[in-house]
């Protein structure tokens, strides 16, 4: 009867996900993308603050600094910073597109360091997508996202656990207390991981 539990499934998809999740920080394009990204948002923020400072203590230049720091504002900087990477590359270029059309641009050039800050932020977002299109190229095709092998886990886990289920409710077998401990080893090792 224990047999009939779906136990090797479930260790089969583990290994699987261990070798899904092993996978994607085996890449040397992931720690790249991650220092890339670390720029591209400390750059975003610097932008910010830039804006903010002039908005706040420069009279001359403060109403386009205001409309400026607006227009930032309107792409959400807290969601572009938590958004997925190919997300935060698109709200990059959309806002660098939005300042580089009149009459933002003109504000923009009357801001010292803006356009250079810009500028280095339209570089590291140039510099994401590369490395992005890089780990696609070496990206296995045959490769099972961890997250799908989650979802094929998730109902061969709930089988099992109707199984122990009844099968507790029904008597215990010595071959029942066996799998309650395996099952349970591989519980603690998965809260390790």
């Amino acid at each position: 009867m224990l047999a009939l539990l779906p136990i090797t499934v479930l260790e089969e998809l583990l290994l699987k996900l261990q070798g899904a999740i092993g996978t994607l920080h085996g890449f040397t394009q992931t720690e790249r993308l991650h220092a890339t990204d670390d720029v591209r948002d400390n750059q975003l923020s610097a932008i910010n603050l830039i804006l903010k400072g002039f908005a706040k203590f420069n009279w001359d230049l403060q109403q386009d600094s205001k409309d400026l720091l607006m227009v930032l504002q309107s792409f959400g900087v807290t969601k572009v910073w938590t958004a997925p990477y190919a997300d935060e590359s698109d709200l990059i270029d959309r806002l660098i597109q939005r300042f580089n059309t009149s009459p933002n641009l003109e504000k923009q050039t009357k801001l010292p360091l803006l356009s250079d800050w810009l500028t280095a932020l339209e570089e590291s977002n140039d510099a994401v997508k590369q490395i992005m299109n890089e780990k696609a190229e070496v990206f296995n095709p045959n490769y099972v996202s961890a997250s799908a092998i989650r979802d094929e886990i998730v109902p061969v886990y709930n089988l099992l656990e109707k199984r122990i289920n009844a099968n507790a409710l029904l008597g215990t077998e010595a071959e029942f207390v066996e799998l309650i401990d395996e099952v349970n080893s591989h519980i603690e090792t998965q809260n390790l991981v």
